[in-house]
């Protein structure tokens, strides 16, 4: 019954919203938003003693911990330094007439904020005591302060005291009532009231026995009544000096009342420490702890201009609740399960919903159940029969019966419209009883989809056909082998053509055609593989809901949808269509509403739509929505959404707006980072000012994370720019001039502020932007005219004596210019090539067949590079290869190019025959010595830029030539050009290799060692030589004699003898050590320098280590 219970409260609620009450009324407070702000999100005390909203719209909060600024984005504290409060610790707070605000502190008296600035009161002004625990204004704007030791009220710039000298012990002021009539009514921590008024100070009601009680709260509400509350859970209704009630609540037995408010409408909220009290009429509900509020102890009140109620509690943070567009529904209130899978309205707009526990039932008013014990038995028995049951879907037909799709034995449960019942089971076809969802198409065959596979069953249509009976249909089942990519099938639908579309878990799209199927899949551009749902909209356009976003199907192809309506590739786990033809697309968190046709042609078009909404959370949304779960929209446009904490319904006709355009502020301008003081009538920026930032803000709270803005710069911007939900924007180099910022805000329902907030300013230009100084320039470009043309005059006469003298002078600079030009000519071109461009024109390529080919590298080139400026590297480089020039044109060799860090050079190509290739390996050997000199320097200076090179050479025939017509550059080709650069990859740091052929034209003029053989790319397994140049007396020494010593080394590390082991290893010309020894060697080495200590040693050991290996 208690199931019953509920469902007449279900539709109370949705009826009631469509009349034009306040929101609170509608139900209670748990049927709204609730959000909480604690020290987590910002909020510097978790114990908010106060809250209200003043006349421009920000939200003020009194804290143990300070006085707090709050616009929906930002908490703000008040502080000495930046904002004139010293007051630590805010506890009561109330409004001017004049729109000023007044805090009242703990310990440091009173303060007036008003235009941005604070006023202090203290014990100078006339207060009795600097703890503030009350506020009020009374009708003549006078403000009255309760302290924790008297009564005080404002005149003029002081304060005066009226409780006079001798009265009896007052106590703590805890709350003040300014009457219409000009008294106040004060009440104390002791026992009775007080009133104050012209006569002076006497107890109040005494003799109704209100000297009984300690007053913690009170009110005058709008109708004039008094409402009175003790620190022990009483409440009084007194009216015309009268106690007419004497409320006592068993819920608030023993606990303080702590404040009370009325909103205009007459809705009263009670804050107690045992949650809030909410009274309409005579009933009272409560909300606490247990429906999920963050504290019980309440201890303030305040709804804002939006129609938010604000609440303040201990310990419990910052609380708000607003108007949801969602009632919600869940276990708590009756329903079988919070998780539901599936929900829909029968032909009585009775709501039926499907769990994993059963099936709930909510009768509508016009449903016959309330009469008919019939209906109410067939209604019961359904209930019963399927209690405890996991039922995946309910759908209604047009018939009036309905379908549940169930895992039980009952399998397709159907309920006729006439009270009977059968079902679809495996004993009429289905391959299990576990069935997912049933579908019927245009045809009356009805689509069965189970965990085992799908089923048609075709009707048989005839005089006795009954819809709802399996013997009216043949049923079809489909295998593995039927065409489709697998048998776990999550939805059906039909399309404009007649065509039935099967969705699959995890194999896409299939279409059947009444004979085979078509199976569509991430190949074709389908979102995802995973399909939930797909709908046929009202212009035959399918929808796909898949795992990974939506899928759009029109004219044959498949489109991407999530980038057109602000999707990630989450999963879309449903799609529905209302009359106005929008779109419902529900994802596990949020639902995104948008016109079918304008998202369509957005996505044809691949731009992002504007207008759509989305609704989540924030929007009352009772938790995330359901996968797999079945939606229900009915006639009306009422959708009921499936979720994991119960069912969502929105109501289209009592869905509040928010029509509160927003308040919109500029709150700061910071100029390169300093603030500018925004309230001056003039503001001027210096010229020397790079980059300007604008704060601004929005007050609207409802849901202060959708507040959105668009901001122009007048003088700079053409069009209004959107900003999203930034609330700040910044502007660079700025030309001078004139200039008006403007910030406008639309609210969480698309309420815009046209008007907005702006700010102007000017920003000055330097002396040279000025207008006197482009007069001054004009002026002077005016006389330098005349002064240049009077001077020309002069010149043209001396210009005509000299003319016949320049001419000769040109004459001897064209020749000395060819003369240039050849020099030029000849030191970019072998010697005979350019004798024959300067002769003939052109070159002819030519065959040298006795030629030496030369190929340095520099080793670590690159990474030593690439944290140095540009100029610096080439200037490395043109330093290293005008000495590596200037040695090649000693030894009568070309310099052929340059190859980033690389240099080719050749030999023989000008004559010379053998002795060529002898040259070159000279002059391969000065590069080294050259570069060890100038390494040798660098260390003495402390210089760690040492740059090392490998040298390879090779001899052979090359084709030598001059490539490009009008930049001219001479290059040669060939085998032996390859083996140069193979041979220089071989070759080790400062080291010089040479192959066979070179080391037997050389062999008696240089010292050779014999290297192991290697094997060359395209050429096979090759000897190449190492040139001995860094100790041609003694240089016997081969791998062997290289590895021993890797030997010996290992030998003394392991002996603890590292300075012996540096000593052997310093000993070997490391230009003639293989690669792989040298690695070792070198390796051997930094560990010996770790042995000793030498951390720097270690490191350029081991870098050395790592030039070795090939």
């Amino acid at each position: 019954m208690k199931n019953y219970q509920f469902n007449s409260r279900f539709f109370l609620l949705v009826l009631l919203s469509l009349l034009p009450f306040s929101f609170f009324a509608e139900s209670e407070l748990a049927q709204n938003v609730m959000t909480i702000w604690t020290d987590r999100e910002g909020l510097p005390s978790d114990t908010i003693l106060d809250v209200v909203q003043d006349s421009v719209g920000y939200i003020w909060l009194a804290s143990y911990d300070g006085l707090v600024r709050f616009d929906g984005d930002k908490f703000s504290v008040m502080s000495e330094s930046s904002d004139g409060f010293d007051g630590k610790s805010a506890r009561v707070l109330e409004l001017g007439e004049d729109g000023s605000l007044w805090i009242g502190t703990n310990t440091a008296g009173l303060y007036r904020y008003a235009k941005g600035a604070f006023t202090h009161y203290g014990k100078e002004q006339g207060l009795p005591d600097l703890s503030v625990r009350s506020l009020a204004i009374d009708s003549g704007g006078r403000v009255w302060v309760g302290t924790a030791n008297g009564i005080s009220r404002l005149e003029g710039k002081s304060f005066v005291s009226v409780v006079p000298a001798g009265t009896p012990a007052f106590g703590i002021a805890n709350f003040l009532i300014p009457l219409h009539d000009g008294s106040v009514i004060a009440g104390t921590n002791l026992s009775g009231l007080w009133l104050i008024s012209s006569q002076g100070l006497r107890p109040y009601l005494e003799t109704q026995g209100m000297k009984e009680w300690s007053f913690s709260a009170g009110m005058l509400d709008r109708t004039g009544q008094l409402w009175l509350g003790t620190s022990t859970g009483q409440i009084f209704r007194v009216s015309q000096n009268l106690i007419r009630d004497r409320i006592n609540l068993e819920q608030l037995s023993g606990s303080s009342i702590n404040t009370f408010y009325t909103d205009n409408a007459g809705y009263m909220w009670i804050g107690t420490d045992r949650g809030i009290v909410s009274r309409t009429g005579t009933d009272f509900e409560f909300f606490s702890e247990q429906q999920g509020l963050p504290s019980n102890v309440v201890s303030s009140l305040w709804r804002d201009r939006e129609g938010n109620l604000w609440v303040g509690t201990e310990r419990g943070g910052l609380v708000k609740f607003s108007a949801g567009k969602f009632v919600n529904t869940s276990r708590e209130d009756g329903l079988i399960s919070d998780a539901v899978n599936a929900v829909t309205e029968d032909r009585y707009r009775s709501v039926w919903v499907g769990t994993d526990e059963g099936i709930s039932y909510f009768p509508s008013t016009a449903d016959p159940w309330h009469t008919d014990p019939v209906r109410r038995s067939v209604v019961d028995e359904t209930v019963n029969r399927l209690k405890g049951i996991r039922v995946r879907q309910i759908r209604l037909e047009a018939d009036g019966s309905l379908w549940f799709s169930t895992y039980s034995d009952y399998g397709l449960f159907v309920l006729k419209a006439d009270g009977s019942w059968s079902s679809f089971t495996k004993d009429t076809g289905l391959p299990t009883n576990r069935v997912r969802f049933s579908y019927r198409s245009s045809w009356g065959d009805v689509w069965v989809g189970t965990t085992a596979g799908p089923v048609l069953y075709s009707a048989q249509l005839s005089d006795e056909f009954d819809p709802g009976s399996p013997s009216s249909y043949v049923p079809t089942g489909f295998s593995s082998g039927s065409g489709l990519p697998n048998l776990f099938i999550l939805c059906t639908v039909e399309d404009s053509a007649g065509r039935i579309w099967l969705g699959t878990d995890g194999g896409g799209l299939s279409m059947y055609d009444g004979t085979s199927f078509t199976t569509y899949t991430t190949a074709d551009n389908l979102a995802g593989n995973v399909v939930f749902r797909v709908l046929s909209d009202d212009q035959g356009r399918l929808w796909i809901c898949t795992s990974e976003g939506l899928s759009l199907y029109q004219n044959g192809v498949f489109y991407r949808v999530d980038s057109a309506v602000g999707l990630g590739g989450e999963s879309v786990f449903e799609i529905l269509q209302d009359s106005g033809g929008l779109l419902w697309i529900i994802t596990g968190r949020k639902v995104i509403l948008a016109s079918a046709s304008e998202l369509s042609a957005a996505v044809m078009k691949g731009y992002v739509l504007a207008n759509i909404r989305s609704y989540d959370r924030l929007d009352g949304l009772a938790g995330q929505l359901s996968a797999n779960a079945w939606s229900c929209m009915n006639d009306l446009g009422i959708v009921h959404l499936p979720t994991l904490k119960g069912l969502s319904t929105y109501n289209p006709q009592s869905v509040m707006m928010n029509g509160v355009a927003p308040p919109v502020l500029v709150e700061k301008m910071l100029v390169d980072s300093i603030p500018l003081d925004i309230g001056m009538s003039d503001l001027t920026v210096s010229p020397d000012v790079r980059r300007i930032t604008f704060y601004y803000t929005a007050l609207s709270f409802v849901v202060p994370q959708r507040v959105r803005f668009q901001y122009k710069l007048e003088g700079y911007d053409k069009d209004w720019i959107s900003a999203g939900v930034n609330r700040e924007i910044g502007y660079t180099n700025l030309p001078p001039g004139k200039y008006r910022f403007r910030v406008k805000a639309e609210n969480n329902d698309g309420v815009i502020n046209e008007t907005g907030a702006s700010i102007e300013f000017r920003k000055v230009p330097f002396f040279y932007q000025t207008v006197f100084f482009y007069i001054g320039i004009a002026l002077i470009l005016v006389l330098s005219g005349f002064l240049v043309a009077y001077l020309r005059v002069r010149r043209l006469n001396a210009q005509a004596k000299m003319l016949n003298k320049l001419v000769q002078e040109r004459t001897a600079e064209l020749a000395s210019e060819k003369e240039k030009s050849d020099a030029l000519l000849k030191n970019i071109l072998p010697p005979p090539v350019a004798e024959e461009l300067k002769n003939t024109g052109k070159a002819t390529p030519m065959v040298y067949e006795h030629a030496a080919i030369l190929f340095a590298d520099i080793v670590g080139f690159t990474p030593w590079a690439s944290g140095l400026e540009p100029d610096e590297i080439i200037r490395e480089l043109n330093e290293l290869f005008t000495g590596f020039d200037e040695i090649m044109e000693k030894h009568g060799c070309e310099r052929i190019k340059t190859l980033g860090d690389g240099y080719l050079a050749v030999s023989g190509i000008s004559g010379g025959g053998s002795e060529c290739i002898s040259a070159l390996v000279r002059a391969g050997v000065e590069m080294l010595e050259y570069l060890d000199r100038r390494n040798l320097d660098r260390r003495n200076l402390g210089r760690s830029d040492i740059h090392e090179v490998r040298i390879g050479i090779d001899t052979g025939s090359v084709v030598g030539g001059v490539v490009g017509v009008k930049k001219y550059i001479f290059d040669v080709f060939g085998d032996s050009v390859n083996m140069a650069f193979r041979l220089e990859a071989l070759s080790v740091p400062m080291g010089l290799t040479v192959s066979a052929e070179v080391a037997t034209a050389i062999r008696g003029s240089f010292c050779l060692i014999e290297r192991p053989p290697r094997i060359i790319k395209g050429k096979g397994m090759m000897t190449p030589y190492f040139v001995c140049w860094k100790n041609m007396v003694d240089c016997l020494m081969d791998d062997t004699k290289a590895r021993d010593t890797v030997s010996v080394c290992t030998e003394l590390l392991a002996s603890g003898k590292p300075a012996e082991c540096l000593a052997n290893i310093e000993a070997l010309d490391y230009t003639t050590l293989e690669p792989e020894t040298g690695y070792e060697l070198f390796r051997l080495a930094s560990k010996a320098c770790m042995m000793r200590g030498d951390r720097l040693n270690a490191d350029r050991y081991e870098n050395r280590s790592s030039r070795y290996r090939l």
